[in-house]
């Protein structure tokens, strides 16, 4: 802070307002003129300096990200009237006076305003120097979002993610998050491709941090509905030219967000102190399936009969009998020589759907075809509380939960067999922060995360596929020893 002569201001007052819930910090310049605020949440905020004998001066739009450390520059006070005030409409300028990090960020205002397919976050980290995304469809937001994302050129299990200050990454692989946000739950994204403090230090192929959404004075909220149809895409050429008909593209994502102070009528006014947000997107989509062709066994080959069976070549495919290496009379398997366990084996499978594979030399290659959509649903919810104590003193409290289904077909054989993959995942996390000095913070941040992405189970009527149902125990090819007691058993 100077004066009209460029000499230091001690003493005065500076105002910092952080627009959205309205919560005012104080300080005074030191003797050098110089103030500091520390810890403070990324968001909108509103400067002003006051001085007996001075025109007050402002800064009416400072925009803080997360990490960032600004400096606003000189702040040159007019000699004259309380009353009186000047208004500086330069920014700040962005110096990272703490860290030499390589960084870049999405606002929360190009969230908003860039339209993206799928509308997956992670879709946003390619607009930023040093990331390559190796997703070209982002179509929706699936569990493994983040896995295509490389930093920097080094591989995409050696990059972090963290959201709110807590890491989110599965351990698994190192590859995907626990929980994969909404956008409109998300207020900034940021890259740190290097450099960067130790905190970050996890892995060293960047960080990629995210910040949620939090409440304000004003009650906000916005809904979203994105959806893709058959009926609005183009058939490609080589489709038309084989008279197939267009594949099947359906997608929709639907949900919404809120977010104010929470109020009570009569009981509690909880402006300036306590806030709420919370959000939900749905998905649930259904694409185009990949055929899967078989040759399954027909009535006749089930009771030995192969004379109607061919060749590529449109001979004969001669059976043979493997006791005395020449081909069974007429083609035809003698009913004694089959084996019951193995023919219950077979009439398990599917049968033929009079499918023709019309490729040349490809006839009778396959006689079955399934053309199953994988089924794909997910649910994304994030909770998050935020209590300010005093000026000095705030907490944030967040829940973020997906939940995500699919189901994949022709998992048995063809035709046979739906598998479930159910991804479930959860974070807790908070953060407590106390400034104590300009130069002294305490913060405390904690959280815990949780996923399940290998818990396949059949989905349907499995029980159509159980010894008891088909009519026979297929045998163990290494046999088990009783099981008795841990200490004795062995595989």
């Amino acid at each position: 802070v100077l004066d009209n002569s460029n000499s230091v201001v001690p003493g005065a007052t500076v105002t910092l307002t952080q627009t959205a819930v309205g919560l005012v910090r104080t300080t005074t310049s030191n003797s050098s003129g110089l103030f500091r605020f520390s810890a403070l949440p990324p968001g909108a905020y509103s400067l002003q300096v006051t001085m007996q004998g001075f025109k007050p001066e402002s800064l009416p739009a400072i925009a803080l990200q997360s990490s960032d450390v600004l400096d606003v520059g000189n702040l040159v006070m007019q000699v004259g009237a309380q009353a009186e005030s000047v208004t500086i409409q330069s920014d700040a300028t962005p110096v990272q006076t703490e860290s030499s990090e390589r960084s870049a960020t999405v606002t929360g205002q190009q969230l908003e305003d860039i339209q993206l397919k799928g509308r997956d976050v992670f879709g946003f980290a390619d607009l930023l120097p040093g990331v390559v995304d190796l997703n070209n469809a982002r179509e929706s937001t699936t569990w493994t979002s983040m896995s295509n994302i490389n930093i920097n050129g080094l591989g995409n299990n050696n990059r972090n993610i963290v959201v709110d200050g807590i890491n989110v990454i599965d351990e698994g692989a190192n590859q995907n998050a626990f929980v994969n946000q909404n956008i409109d739950s998300v207020a900034e994204v940021r890259v740190l491709a290097n450099s960067f403090q130790a905190e970050y230090g996890r892995n060293n192929g960047g960080t990629i941090s995210m910040v949620t959404k939090g409440g304000s004075n004003d009650l906000h909220g916005s809904g979203w509905y994105a959806g893709r149809r058959t009926g609005f895409t183009a058939n490609t050429y080589f489709n038309n030219e084989g008279g197939l008909v267009r594949p099947v593209y359906n997608i929709n994502i639907d949900g919404f967000s809120i977010g104010g102070p929470v109020v009570i009528p009569k009981l509690y006014n909880g402006r300036k102190k306590l806030f709420f947000f919370g959000s939900e997107e749905y998905t649930n989509d259904q694409k185009a399936p990949v055929p899967v062709t078989a040759n399954e066994p027909t009535a006749l080959q089930l009771t030995g009969n192969f004379s109607s069976t061919y060749a590529n070549n449109g001979t004969i495919l001669p059976i043979l009998d493997p006791l005395t290496g020449k081909q069974f009379a007429g083609n035809i398997i003698p009913a004694s020589r089959i084996d019951p366990v193995g023919l219950k084996m077979l009439q398990v499978l599917t049968p033929p759907n009079g499918y023709v594979n019309t490729t040349p030399g490809q006839l009778y290659t396959a006689n079955f075809q399934s053309q199953n959509s994988p089924q794909h649903a997910r649910r994304d919810d994030v909770v998050r509380i935020d209590k300010y104590f005093t000026e000095h003193t705030n907490m944030m409290l967040k829940w973020a939960h997906d939940k995500e289904q699919t189901i994949n077909f022709d998992q048995v054989s063809p035709g046979a067999g739906a598998i479930l993959n159910p991804v479930p995942g959860w974070v807790f996390s908070g953060h407590l922060s106390q400034t104590i000095t300009p130069t002294v913070v305490n913060e405390i941040t904690a959280g815990y995360g949780h996923n399940n992405y290998a818990n396949y189970r059949p989905d349907g009527n499995y029980t159509q596929y159980y010894a008891s149902a088909v009519g026979f125990n297929a045998p163990q090819l290494v046999p088990f020893k009783s099981v008795s007691d841990r200490k004795s058993t062995r595989l």
